[in-house]
């Protein structure tokens, strides 16, 4: 990790930097710091770096630690003591002594850990000492979702217990005669085809025998799936399914929906058979269907969107706050569903690897070809996409209401007419660019402004790829950054030309910008950014990208740290 990586680093929400300095100055571990390796190992990961603070401008000065061996001791010393820590995440090579500007830090790399080991907690209770990482700050975490994590961490799936006082009774026939007939359509000669409703049901891990405990009747997957209205809401208060169909007009709140208002059974199963066919019905795709979800040559776009359905269903939390929202819009689809992600991000869009908060519902939906195989639903949903050209799917955790929504937007990701103005400003240096530098560039010519965090949803890409993207475009001047750390900025350089638009390291002498500050710095001995700004009518960041080119190329030098930061000729 170098200098300047750790600055491209503030760029994004999973950076934390601390002073560490301690009331002598040698150095100290923060009392916040186990709150941010909490919150950071309970959510996305992250990072931290001691010895450093951020600036009002939201810029990086470098303190140093003096003492580093002891600070690094107390380190590991707190980190394994379960009084203060519950779990120690780390090993020797996720902490990392490094100099900038004279000074040692430490960067301290934070996994995010699996949801066998969550939550990670300071102190000895996890309902008070329990944190996750919201934007860039640290929160404590309400004790249901601590009690959420408990649950998630001891079971494989959630939706097998039996619940107490629902039999039969509380099935809505309808539902499970109609699952009947596509189960028996797809499963044909299946010996289960011929079992009476509660056996059959037994079969699908709908209804279950305890014998241990002498107890039997429906299992939530059963209850959630074929109950009835009212039986639902009894055994699960916070239920709620919601469809909506909205339009570009802000003032139309919707104009189709389907909730559980008790004018249906409000289930599962019957639920996902009407929103399904709203979802599918204006798709501009060939496509034909028989019966129900029997697919004929179904197009992979159907298939996205009902593995985008399916999963919201199978993978939510349903003792959560929050309710299920599908909404259909004209630029796309969203589907929200209560509980967070039990796998990161980067695991979820690369497949492979599945994790589901209800297997038996899971299954169910599998039986009547309604989901794939584990592991296997994101990459067909973003194949999908990447085919009609649209702009990727992406998922966002919100974990102060405990969700987890899934954007399909269905906006074209490279549209032609933008491209040909991108071209035509940019001329052989568009064309050359590569995919995620493409979309960078139309991002930052439809919405006017792109940031680090926007690229990385969008784009499906790691915010530390991000960065490294986004530099480079302004390193070709085809972007122009603006802002420090999170607050950073791109814009498209609209006044790129020929010459402008060449980067700083040009064959031969400086360009005509670094000449005059050569010719200032004769005069004056040295110069501020702010100055650079005023001599060039720059803004901020373009004159930190020049004077940090000239240092690069040994023109300068860089002296002070922070606001006393200035530069001198290199003679």
């Amino acid at each position: 990790m170098t200098c300047e990586e750790l600055t491209e680093l503030r760029e994004n929400y999973q950076f934390e930097a601390k002073s560490a300095q301690g009331q002598n100055g040698n150095g100290e571990i923060p009392k916040d710091l186990w709150e941010s390796y909490s919150a950071m190992a309970n959510t996305d990961g992250g990072k931290i770096l001691l010895g450093a603070k951020e600036l009002k401008d939201g810029s990086l000065e470098f303190l140093g630690i003096n003492d580093i061996d002891r600070v690094q001791k107390d380190f590991w010393t707190t980190i394994n003591n379960p009084q203060k820590v519950n779990k120690n995440i780390l090993n020797d090579a996720d902490l990392q002594v490094i100099n900038c500007q004279e000074k040692d830090l430490i960067l301290i790399n934070i996994p995010r850990v699996s949801r066998t080991i969550k939550p990670i907690y300071i102190g000895q209770n996890p309902l008070t000492g329990t944190y996750l990482r919201y934007h860039d700050s640290d929160i404590k975490a309400d004790e249901d979702i601590v009690k959420h994590f408990l649950a998630d961490a001891v079971n494989e799936s959630n939706d097998t217990s039996i619940i107490e006082g629902f039999t039969m009774e509380d099935i809505d026939m309808d539902s499970l005669k109609a699952y009947r007939n596509i189960y028996k359509s797809t499963k044909l000669n299946h010996p289960w085809i011929e079992l009476d409703d509660k056996e059959f049901l037994i079969q699908l891990g709908g209804y279950k025998k305890d014998r241990k405990d002498n107890i039997e009747g429906l299992t939530l997957a059963g209850l959630l799936m074929f109950g009835k209205f009212r039986s639902i809401l009894d055994g699960v208060p916070n239920y709620l399914v919601d469809y909506q169909e909205q339009t570009e007009n802000p003032e139309d709140r919707w104009v189709d929906r389907i909730t559980t208002d008790g004018t249906w059974s409000g289930n599962l199963f019957e639920f996902s058979q009407k929103v399904y066919r709203k979802l599918t019905s204006e798709l501009k795709v060939p496509f034909k269907l028989k019966d129900s979800f029997q697919r004929i040559d179904e197009s992979n776009i159907h298939e996205a969107i009902r593995e985008a359905l399916i999963n919201t269903l199978i993978h939510a939390n349903y003792n959560g706050r929050i309710g299920i929202q599908v909404v259909k819009h004209p630029k796309g689809f969203s589907f929200r569903n209560p509980g967070l992600l039990r796998v990161s991000k980067e695991d979820a869009f690369k497949g492979g690897h599945s994790d589901c908060r209800n297997k038996t519902l899971q299954k169910m939906f599998q039986y009547i070809g309604m989901g794939e195989q584990a592991g296997s639903g994101f990459p067909k949903m973003l194949r999908a996409w990447m085919e009609q050209h649209w702009q990727y799917p992406y998922l966002e955790e919100n974990t102060q209401l405990e969700t987890t929504m899934l954007f399909m937007p269905t906006i074209s990701l490279f549209p032609k007419e933008i491209q040909d103005s991108l071209e035509e400003l940019f001329d052989k240096d568009y064309v050359n660019l590569d995919k995620n530098e493409r979309l960078a560039l139309i991002l930052a010519f439809v919405e006017n402004e792109i940031s680090n965090i926007r690229l990385s949803d969008i784009g499906a890409i790691h915010p530390a790829d991000t960065s490294k993207i986004l530099r480079k475009l302004v390193d070709k001047q085809l972007l122009i950054s603006d802002g420090i750390g999170r607050g950073m900025k791109y814009y498209i350089n609209k006044d790129f030309n020929a010459t402008v638009g060449k980067p700083l390291e040009t064959v031969g002498k400086p360009l005509e910008q670094e000449i005059v500050i050569l010719d200032y710095l004769k005069e004056n001995n040295k110069i501020t950014t702010s100055e650079v700004k005023r001599l060039l009518n720059l803004k901020d960041s373009r004159s930190v990208e020049i004077l940090r080119k000239m240092v690069d190329k040994r023109l300068i030098n860089k002296l002070g740290s922070g606001k006393n930061t200035y530069y001198e000729e290199n003679k």
